[in-house]
Formats: C-alpha cells, structure tokens, sequence
C-alpha cells in the first residue's frame, strides 16, 4: 500500500458518519502525509474541511476528536459530509 493510498484510507475514515470522529494521533499523520504527498496546498485543503469537537464521556476529561466536512458545506440546507470530495480535490493538485 502507497502513501497515497494509506492517507485517502485515513481521509475517509474521517468521515463523520462512520466514526465519532479520529483522535489528534491520526490527524497529525494525515496532515503530515498530505504535506509529504500533496505540499502545502494539500494541508490548506485538507484543514478546510477539518472540523474538531469534544467527544469526552464525562466533564472532567477532554478528548478532541477530528472530523472532515463538506467542502461544499451547507447546499439546499442540507449539510453534506463528502470524504470523496476531499480526496477529488487533493488528486486535482
């Protein structure tokens, strides 16, 4: 398995409606991978769909989870969760 092939894994299991979202840990290497194979361009995208929130079970404890959204974001009032999208967008760099 390339690179490539390991980081569009990684982009679409950031999707939020198969996960909860993915620890700081595989976000790091998403990014870290995106800047080795699509440059700084690929990190700007990918960090426009990027969105964060806080899946801790109790008060007392923080885990910040990550997340991709549509890059087109709200069409029609419906929001539209597109990993596909983002991996598209990448490919087109």
């Amino acid at each position: 398995m390339t690179a490539k092939e390991i980081l569009h894994k990684l982009i679409l299991g950031f999707d939020p409606y198969l996960s909860t979202g993915v620890p700081e840990v595989y976000w790091g290497l998403a990014i870290t991978l995106t800047r080795e194979i699509y440059g700084p361009e690929g990190v700007e995208l990918l960090e426009s769909a990027h969105h964060t929130y806080d899946s801790s079970v109790e008060a007392a404890s923080e885990c910040i989870v990550h997340s991709i959204e549509s890059l087109s974001k709200w069409e029609d009032k419906e929001f539209e969760t597109c990993t596909e999208e983002l991996i598209a967008a990448l490919e087109k760099l």
